[in-house]
């Protein structure tokens, strides 16, 4: 054996040891703090694909957005406490998703997990234990029972109650699981039992990272994906489904509108033809290098084209890489279905629309991207008046505003 065979595998295992074995908090903020094992479990937990680098700037924003939600009283929103319940369930999946990972393999399923940890339901029986035991009148759920005394499954050796199915149930899916008809009840059953090998999972991930006692270390993020959720509503980054609050609002005046309507006029006018060309490239680290060699290289009128020549998928797309005229009119006229083609003139007219000249890259299967780039944009209506759009106009403009005030709000924050 060469006398520096073993120096590189005890550099690199000191390495990690130095990396995820330090006695200092990862992250050390006034507000919170993450020592290694807690920041190893949100790692390999929540962000298994980023690098320890981008993970640690995804907490810390997390937890700038935390701090940012509490500013604007998340806590004390009525539908706070509900979706807090739905991202603890979430934490409840991303463990379950870990453990079959890591002890099934890639293409496992909930159910796959639930039998490997030892979760048993006898749904037959489970029915019977529940319809025996319940009471419905006028309207109102009763048990003939405590919950802790009906028992519907089996953990290894230990019963599982209709307590232990109420903590990881809502109230409208506890109700069902209670009232419904019995093929209704099965599937309810299914999902307690999901959902309680997901909650068990979570214990494994607890006692394998060394976070017993320390489980506020991770918990936290529960809130803060709901802060997440909350501020992406507040500045305009989403609608309400996304959390059912209100949008901050501003007062404009005529002449803001004016101004943000004479610099944005082309979005609301309709496109009914463009220039466009594409190539489609296999894997999306060749079609970053033809963006970033794209960039470095305008000056030179032939570079989409000769970069298409190096990195196209096929010859078919360096033929397509000099610009075509495309009309809108023919385009939504040919019935059909959504091809290749048609999904790359759709990403190409959602540029034209927005008006947006630079390459931008799309995925159009699997494995390939499309590098688009659109040009001599015409439009139906040149004529449009700002009273002919002007909701749209007050909508973006707000929503523009507020975008750009989340960035700074959220510096201030971090």
């Amino acid at each position: 054996m060469h006398k520096y065979a073993l120096i590189f595998p005890l550099q690199m295992s000191f390495f990690f040891l130095c990396l995820f074995s330090c006695n200092k908090p990862v992250i050390d903020s006034s507000w919170k703090k993450i020592d290694e094992p807690a920041f190893r479990w949100i790692h390999f937990i929540y962000f298994p694909e980023k690098t320890k680098a981008k993970t640690q700037a995804e907490i810390k924003k997390l937890m700038a957005e935390n701090l940012l939600a509490l500013k604007w009283h998340l806590r004390e929103d009525s539908h706070y406490n509900e979706y807090l319940f739905r991202e603890k369930r979430s934490r409840y999946y991303h463990c379950l998703n870990w453990y079959g990972k890591k002890y099934i393999g890639e293409n496992f399923s909930p159910k796959d997990v639930a039998l490997n940890l030892g979760f048993l339901f006898d749904s037959e029986k489970a029915v019977k234990e529940i319809q025996a035991n319940r009471i419905i009148q006028k309207g109102k759920v009763l048990l003939r029972k405590k919950a802790n005394s009906i028992f519907i499954g089996k953990f290894q050796d230990k019963s599982i109650s209709l307590a232990d199915v109420n903590l990881v149930f809502n109230k409208s899916e506890y109700r069902a699981l209670l009232t419904s008809k019995p093929f209704v009840i099965q599937q309810y059953l299914d999902l307690a039992k999901e959902l309680l090998a997901a909650k068990e999972a979570y214990q494994l991930s607890l006692k394998e990272f060394q976070l017993i006692g320390k489980e506020k270390q991770v918990e936290w993020i529960d809130e803060a994906f709901v802060a997440r959720s909350y501020l992406a509503v507040k500045y305009h980054y989403s609608m309400k489904g996304v959390y059912p609050t209100k949008k901050f609002r501003v007062q404009l005046t005529p002449a803001e509108l004016y101004a943000y309507f004479g610099s944005h006029k082309h979005l609301y006018q309709k496109v009914i033809a463009f220039d466009y060309r594409f190539t489609v490239i296999t894997g999306e680290k060749k079609a970053d290098k033809f963006l970033h060699e794209y960039k470095n290289r305008q000056n030179n009128k032939q570079n989409f084209f000769l970069l298409a020549k190096k990195y196209a998928a096929s010859p078919f797309f360096i033929s397509t890489a000099r610009y075509k005229k495309l009309s809108v009119a023919q385009m939504k006229s040919e019935q059909t279905a959504l091809s290749l083609k048609k999904k790359i003139q759709s990403f190409a007219l959602d540029m034209a629309s927005k008006a947006v000249l630079s390459p931008k890259k799309f995925p159009v299967t699997k494995k390939q991207f499309a590098i688009i780039q659109v040009r001599n944009i015409e439009y139906q209506n040149n004529h449009l008046q700002l009273q002919d759009v002007i909701t749209a106009v007050h909508q973006d403009m707000e929503r523009d505003l507020f975008q750009e005030q989340f960035k700074i709000d959220l510096k201030d924050t971090m």
